[in-house]
């Protein structure tokens, strides 16, 4: 029925783990030239996520440092019933852009796997990335962001571990 791509579904449920308040922990790029095991910056917040708009969206809201300044983001996910596909958007006090990315749950992996696009760090223009969330168990999950150069590298921009805080269930 055309109802059903106006109410969340079964797609939404599977993201159910991830509400909640988590102690997020972990390491971003610190220079666009560099690599993530030799230029990494520390990340360390927390994050509470919730589900808003009667289900359809998870908002996680995030406050801590990253880069030994204060840090602040907000991110929406969800899916989209209309295009049948997982849906995310970002923004941080880091920078100016909006992140928008799309994606498809991997059963393999347990992972909500999603691709975008960014301004390219290392020299402008826009550059593909692949964000990846595992789901492991109700008590933790694992972030990583990948940026797809140009040339056809990979390069690990963004190594999160979040787990969930001892105040929450």
């Amino acid at each position: 029925m055309i109802e059903d791509e106006f109410e969340p579904g079964p797609n939404h449920t599977r993201l159910d783990p991830l509400a909640g308040r988590w102690r997020v922990s972990g390491r971003v790029l610190a220079d666009p030239d560099g690599s993530l095991a030799d230029d990494a910056a520390p990340l360390v917040a927390m994050c509470d996520t919730t589900w808003i708009l009667g289900g359809r969206f998870l908002e996680s809201r995030y406050v801590g440092a990253c880069l030994d300044e204060p840090f602040e983001g907000l991110g929406l996910t969800g899916f989209d019933e209309h295009r049948r596909r997982y849906v995310s958007t970002w923004v941080s006090s880091t920078d100016t852009e909006l992140a928008v990315h799309d994606g498809e749950w991997d059963d393999a992996r347990a992972a909500l796997v999603m691709t975008g696009l960014m301004h390219d760090p290392r020299g402008g223009g826009r550059v593909r990335t692949t964000e990846v969330t595992r789901i492991l168990g109700n008590r933790e999950q694992r972030f990583e962001k990948r940026l797809h150069t140009r040339e056809g590298e990979e390069i690990v921009i963004a190594e999160l571990l979040f787990e969930r805080a001892a105040d929450a269930n």
